[in-house]
């Protein structure tokens, strides 16, 4: 069987997104003890489900990552960019 990981930043209080799709709650600097825990739950990840609002902005932006290798980001680019992906329209 198939494990389902869900990988999000959320307040306190559990939201996602304020109402207006605000997101400016979420850490973005994060430390390498972060980083790398979310470089080993990532790492044997098949499969990328999205909703159309976050695939909108993931896609082309995990993309530019993975076309430059200079990014210092550039290895999430390519596990992101080379996972097989679906997203969903009504999302």
């Amino acid at each position: 069987m198939r494990k389902l990981k869900l990988q999000v930043q959320m307040t306190v209080d559990g939201y996602i997104a304020g109402l207006n799709g605000e997101m400016d709650f979420m850490a973005w600097n994060w430390d390498d003890e972060l980083k790398q825990y979310v470089k080993d739950i990532t790492e044997p990840v098949d499969c990328i489900i999205l909703g159309r609002k976050l695939a909108e902005g993931f896609i082309p932006y995990w993309g530019s990552v993975a076309a430059n290798a200079d990014d210092p980001e550039f290895t999430a680019g390519k596990k992101f960019t080379d996972t097989q992906s679906c997203f969903y329209q009504n999302a």
